[in-house]
């Protein structure tokens, strides 16, 4: 079962592109900073993990980019502002980075592939929104988890040992049955004759 969350982002005084490079830095913290406040405000989760990120950039006037793929730093600034709040301290100055936590890390430990978005106008005013999927997990007291990425796609996760809190993926499956026969084959150890592996239905 997978649960949507979607958020609402100011416009955070311009789109960042593939283009704007040298002002990427600067415009990076509005968008992250904007995500972050946005976050808080909805009363969102934190640390849901997996997870997969889509996008929608509303805008008025003219289109922000023609080529869609331009407008992939907007989207990262606004996903990094989903990452928990970090403070760092370079040369003497302060550096913040992050912000709200709904994701524990934007690794592909944490989200499920690269983040997609597309355009749309708005008879408004400008804005993002975020959709964040949270793909549930069922655990198992054997020491492991079966996570739903898609319709078709099951994943094991192996909770002991130095897997750490989120687990770590072992394989995937085209059924929640078939996942469990990996992490449990996992578990097992190396195949033996006492112990074959068996693949029927594990992708």
């Amino acid at each position: 079962m997978s649960t949507v969350y979607r958020v609402k982002v100011p416009y955070a005084g311009e789109w960042l592109t593939s283009n704007k490079t040298s002002r990427y830095q600067h415009g990076s913290k509005g968008w992250r900073d904007a995500t972050a406040v946005a976050c808080r405000a909805a009363k969102l989760p934190q640390g849901l993990t997996p997870v997969t990120i889509h996008a929608l950039a509303y805008y008025t006037g003219r289109a922000p980019v023609r080529d869609l793929a331009n407008l992939y730093p907007t989207i990262k600034a606004c996903v990094d502002g989903c990452t928990p709040l970090r403070i760092s301290t370079r040369n003497g100055k302060r550096h913040t980075r992050g912000g709200y936590g709904l994701i524990p890390d934007d690794s592909d430990r944490h989200v499920i592939g690269l983040p997609t978005w597309e355009l749309r106008r708005s008879d408004t005013q400008p804005y993002l929104l975020l959709e964040i999927t949270h793909h549930d997990a069922v655990e198992h007291p054997d020491g492991y988890a079966v996570r739903q990425w898609s319709d078709h796609v099951y994943a094991a996760y192996i909770l002991t040992g130095t897997a750490g809190p989120y687990g770590r993926c072992v394989g995937t499956a085209d059924s929640r049955p078939a996942a469990a026969a990996l992490a449990e084959q996992y578990l097992a150890g190396p195949p033996t004759v006492d112990n074959p592996v068996d693949t029927g239905g594990a992708a």
